[in-house]
């Protein structure tokens, strides 16, 4: 192990910490894929009604009597209460798994992954991706390292004992500092430059395996951003629809409002193609089950197309592309400084030369 060089090892220890981030995200994106669809069965479902007959130490399963027959049953792991033998329960059965069941009451709070949720998720990846590296670099690099300047400088008996000088150790330690900080920015610079004249070939396949981990990492993100508003579509597309009266375009800052009973209301979201509608026209709302008055557009269950997917998403494709342009000016300068000459170049064919 300790024949391999430093900075081999350290790429170890980064390659360590990029791949426990990317498997905490895509832990992450199955988990609220898998929440998403037992909330969709749970809500959509017909019940059935069964006795508890066990239920297991973490709460995450019970042991059900339904007509007669032993089922195990799926519950939230979510809640805090424990049920006694005999307590009656709803299960719905999975329509593309016969046997498996959910269950869905008492006390159970399934839901979907809420942008929170999918954050707090991606922050404890990132933590346990830096202590991975963090252990990484103890294990691997630190022993080089002697505890002490005074453990490379054996004592001289024959110098008799030094003098106590206080403040020697403290400007030989930032003088130390100093240099060895001077030889990394040196060594790191050198390497940089023994990097970029390696083969294309080598930084073309690690410039798209990070490409590949930023993308990966990004659909993440943005299936977070987006977690409340797939929520949203949800309940407009299951939640009975009400007409109601826009009586307001609204303003900086605001949503439509519109008259739902005797009361009004401002929607949850903008109307699309706002400007083409008018005052005292029909909207079509759903309400929140869970949020008195709040109202959503039906029209939000309506599909919006590449256009309108890419319109939701300008920001987070914005900063995409800003990452990927900066990994790719870090791995392969040469190239695209060939590629941006040769474009111009090519804009500049047929132009007149200048004259001299």
């Amino acid at each position: 192990m300790w024949g391999i060089r430093r900075s081999r090892r350290w790429l170890i220890c980064g390659a360590l910490g990029v791949l426990t981030l990317v498997i905490g995200c895509l832990i992450v994106a199955a988990t609220a894929e898998g929440n998403k669809r037992d909330f969709a069965i749970i809500t959509t479902q017909v019940a059935d009604e069964g006795v508890l007959v066990e239920e297991d130490y973490a709460a995450c399963r019970m042991e059900i009597d339904l007509h007669g027959q032993r089922v195990d049953a799926g519950t939230s792991c979510n809640t805090s209460s424990s049920f006694p033998a005999g307590t009656k329960v709803s299960v719905v059965r999975d329509p593309e798994d016969s046997e498996r069941r959910l269950a869905v009451s008492p006390g159970q709070d399934w839901h979907e992954a809420t942008s929170d949720d999918i954050w707090f998720g991606i922050i404890a990846s990132s933590v346990i991706a830096l202590l991975v590296v963090w252990i990484g670099y103890h294990i691997l690099l630190h022993p080089d390292r002697p505890e002490s300047p005074l453990d490379q400088q054996p004592a001289d008996p024959a110098a008799g004992a030094p003098e106590h000088q206080p403040n020697a150790a403290a400007s030989a330690a930032l003088d130390r500092f100093g240099k060895s900080w001077e030889s990394r920015k040196e060594a790191a610079g050198k390497g940089w430059i023994n990097f970029v004249d390696m083969d294309v070939r080598i930084r073309g396949t690690i410039l798209g395996a990070l490409v590949i981990v930023v993308t990966g990492a990004f659909m993440v993100l943005g299936a977070g951003m987006n977690a409340d508003l797939a929520h949203d579509e949800t309940l407009a597309k299951t939640q009975p629809i009400v007409n109601t009266t826009l009586i307001d375009f609204g303003g900086k800052g605001m949503n439509p409002v519109v008259r739902f009973g005797t009361q009004a209301v401002e929607l949850d979201y903008g109307l699309r193609w706002e400007i083409f509608r008018n005052i005292g026209e029909t909207v079509p709302v759903v309400e929140d089950p869970h949020i008195a008055e709040r109202l959503i557009p039906a029209e939000l269950a309506d599909s919006r197309g590449l256009l309108g997917t890419v319109l939701d998403n300008v920001p987070m494709i914005i900063l995409w592309i800003a990452v990927v342009g900066f990994l790719g000016w870090m791995l392969i300068p040469r190239e695209l400084a060939a590629v941006g000459e040769a474009f111009d170049v090519f804009l500049r064919r047929g132009r007149p030369k200048p004259r001299h």
